[in-house]
């Protein structure tokens, strides 16, 4: 740690979220306000605190003549990211949040899916690496739907509502990966095989599943969850938004 409190720090703040207090110092002010954009989804509280129970340090990349400096972002003395990239550098950080969040905090369920907003009400898709989850994502925000995370979403483990994005009720969830030349036909699970598909999909589960398995539960019995491979991306998604306006209209 002492390595990384020698890269000179000079400003930061600190933010309260769900129980926990979180600091965040950069290198400049312009870098500052870049975290401050990062977390802001989030819809973090001020906080006073001199003292914080996770710390991420940031040095901004910067032009220098021909050359640009990397993006550096630690988390403690861990580096999380070294990128020239300003997109990889949001996404390093929102994981880094949102795993940080939903396996430590008492109330809250991370889920590796993105998030789609449909007449008010958040869209979960779940789908593993390489399965082309952005994609679809992608593919049902052009067929109308409001795009929101792309890789992890937060929820109450109580409601069941998101965290971030105004909080939106979550509508439904599908799982769904890429197979060949097959035809989507999703099908909604019953309650258990609902749970296992969410618990599935929760990275802290090998750890944690005395505490997630009773929220996962409750998930299934308030939101409905679909299941089935698709090859053709587009089709795919229009059949997705037909079934979950269906839920609402």
């Amino acid at each position: 740690m002492d390595k990384v409190d020698r890269l000179g720090w000079t400003v930061g703040f600190a933010r309260e979220y769900r129980g926990m207090k979180l600091g965040f110092r950069a290198d400049r002010t312009e870098a500052l306000e870049v975290l401050r954009e990062l977390i802001e989804p989030l819809q973090t509280h001020e906080s006073n605190a001199e003292e914080v129970d996770y710390l991420y340090s940031y040095r901004g990349g910067r032009q220098r003549g021909k050359f640009r400096d990397y993006h550096l972002l630690y988390q403690s003395a861990r580096k999380v990211v070294r990128t020239l990239d300003a997109a990889e550098l949001q996404a390093a950080l929102e994981l880094e949040v949102n795993l940080l969040l939903g396996m430590t905090a008492p109330d809250t369920v991370c889920l590796r899916a993105g998030s789609v907003l449909r007449g008010g009400r958040a869209l979960l898709v779940l789908g593993g690496e390489g399965q082309g989850t952005s994609t679809l994502l992608a593919a049902l925000h052009g067929a109308g739907a409001t795009r929101l995370t792309d890789s992890f979403v937060l929820l109450d483990a109580h409601s069941g509502r998101m965290l971030s994005h105004g909080q939106p009720e979550v509508g439904a969830v599908f799982s769904t990966g890429f197979t060949p030349s097959r035809r989507f036909r999703p099908r909604r699970l019953a309650s258990g095989e609902a749970a296992l598909c969410l618990f599935g999909a929760a990275p802290a589960a090998s750890v944690q599943a005395e505490r997630l398995l009773p929220a996962v539960a409750r998930f299934s019995r308030l939101i409905p969850v679909f299941k089935g491979d698709r090859s053709r991306v587009e089709a795919a998604a229009r059949l997705i938004l037909r079934e979950f306006d269906k839920l609402y209209l």
